[in-house]
């Protein structure tokens, strides 16, 4: 319980710095008025967590050479987006469960890991799932990520390992998929703008 206390203190700690730095803005604004008890409060919590445990171990070297990245996608078309932290090597899938946990951060429940080395994330355009598409110099793989009941499941697409597909965007090996806009770990305004995209 006490390491519990401890580490809901060192988050609200961190909230006050982000404020403090954010001081004057509408971002701010936002941040000390809305009531925070949905996903936005969840995936901010875990932001925060995982910025926290980067610094802790990894030297400033290694953070510029391999920084840790998220993005936020409705991977099952639910309404309520996923939440993706993408490091060098793999990308963490979490999912919002209400009420899973004592604090915000414990809502925001992993789903699995995919691996993302060399590969970026695009749309599914389709129905439920993500796609992870590597297009190097050695091979085009093209992969489908879905879930369902809590499992991380790997399907895929297309493979083909030459040089004859390179630099040929995914969308011509999924019809109407986009490149995902990553975002440094700090960005978490983007909980803010994706809630006013959702409701134009």
């Amino acid at each position: 319980m006490k390491n519990i206390t401890s580490r809901v203190f060192s988050f609200i700690i961190v909230q006050c710095l982000l404020l403090t730095a954010f001081k004057g803005t509408e971002v701010a604004a936002e941040y000390m008025d809305r009531n925070l008890t949905d996903w936005r409060s969840a995936y901010y919590y875990k932001i925060l967590e995982t910025y926290s445990n980067w610094v802790e171990t990894t030297s400033s070297a290694d953070m510029k050479k391999r920084p840790i990245q998220f993005t936020i996608y409705d991977m099952d078309k639910n309404g309520t987006p996923e939440l993706l932290i993408q490091d060098y090597w793999e990308t963490t899938v979490y999912e919002y469960v209400k009420g899973n946990g004592i604090y915000p951060g414990q809502d925001a429940v992993k789903i699995g890991n995919l691996d993302s080395y060399q590969t970026v994330l695009c749309s599914y355009p389709n129905g439920n799932g993500i796609i992870a598409y590597h297009n190097g110099q050695d091979a085009t793989v093209v992969r489908l990520f879905y879930f369902d009941k809590g499992n991380l499941y790997e399907k895929m697409i297309y493979n083909k390992y030459d040089d004859s597909d390179y630099g040929k965007p995914p969308k011509e090996f999924v019809p109407g998929t986009h490149y995902l806009t990553m975002y440094d770990l700090l960005d978490d305004y983007v909980f803010w703008e994706y809630e006013r995209t959702v409701n134009k």
